[in-house]
């Protein structure tokens, strides 16, 4: 096996030192818990069906529309560039609005 990348490139896809560093504190600190402990919630905390779907229910529209491009034959990679910039202006880093 051959590789053609500039040796730059091959570098780059290594990690740095910091990178390791920061893995093996994470990694240090994960082994020192001894039990993570998930716990059901009260039946009085998990939320009505009726109450999520009303206020989630705007999640949906890029749900159904990815799926409708999907069904249309699109290629999964235009869906995906779709998807990523129907989510961008939402997620992108700025101020808070008000």
């Amino acid at each position: 096996m051959t590789a053609v990348e500039p040796p730059e490139q091959l570098a780059r896809m290594l990690p740095t030192q910091e990178i390791k560093e920061k893995v093996t504190i994470a990694g240090a600190m994960l082994g020192e818990v001894e039990m993570m402990r998930l716990e059901p919630l009260d039946r009085a905390e998990v939320p009505k069906l009726r109450e999520v779907m009303i206020l989630g229910w705007p999640y949906l529209i890029p749900l159904i529309g990815l799926s409708v491009m999907l069904v249309l034959h699109y290629s999964p990679t235009l869906v995906a560039v779709a998807a990523s910039c129907r989510s961008w202006p939402s997620s992108a880093p700025g101020p808070a609005s008000s």
